[in-house]
């Protein structure tokens, strides 16, 4: 995990004088609205709630995997080519933001953005083998089964080419 905090917060202490003032630095960071910043910040409070430092420690852990997740996304994005606004999507269901996406299932991710699910399910699966913290989507098809539709396609691909 990533212990890298900006400047401003290297000595421990908190420089943000208000919630407005974190929820002024979400928006501007991440590009979103009010509501979406407001639902960041009511989110770490209440996953790590506690003690005053048990609040900054979860901050910094959430906002470290966010930072993480979203520099895999980048590189998601360049080496597959494929679309950034679907891997983008993908990575905030995944960290359980799913307002700001409107999907809860990758199913519906599928729809939204006229993909396939194979195509959803490697996206998604990609930033669980980077980021092994984020959960299984329901309706994700399991790792096993993928392989044996690998291993299938495979079959029927090279039967194909030896006629």
């Amino acid at each position: 995990m990533i212990e890298h905090k900006p400047a401003y917060t290297q000595d421990g202490e908190s420089h943000c004088e208000s919630t407005e003032t974190v929820l002024v630095q979400l928006m501007s960071r991440y590009d979103l609205t009010e509501a979406q910043a407001m639902e960041i910040v009511e989110e770490v409070q209440d996953g790590f709630g506690g003690s005053a430092g048990g609040v900054r420690d979860g901050f910094w852990k959430m906002r470290g995997l966010i930072e993480r997740g979203f520099l895999h996304q980048k590189r998601y994005y360049a080496k597959n080519g494929g679309c950034r606004d679907l891997s983008e999507a993908c990575l905030w269901v995944l960290l359980g933001f799913n307002s700001i996406v409107g999907c809860d299932t990758m199913p519906e991710l599928s729809k939204k953005f006229n993909k396939s699910k194979q195509a959803v399910n490697k996206c998604l699966r990609h930033f669980q083998a980077e980021l092994p913290e984020l959960p299984e989507l329901s309706g994700q098809r399991e790792f096993e089964s993928v392989e044996k539709m690998k291993r299938a396609q495979k079959e029927i691909w090279h039967k194909l080419s030896k006629t």
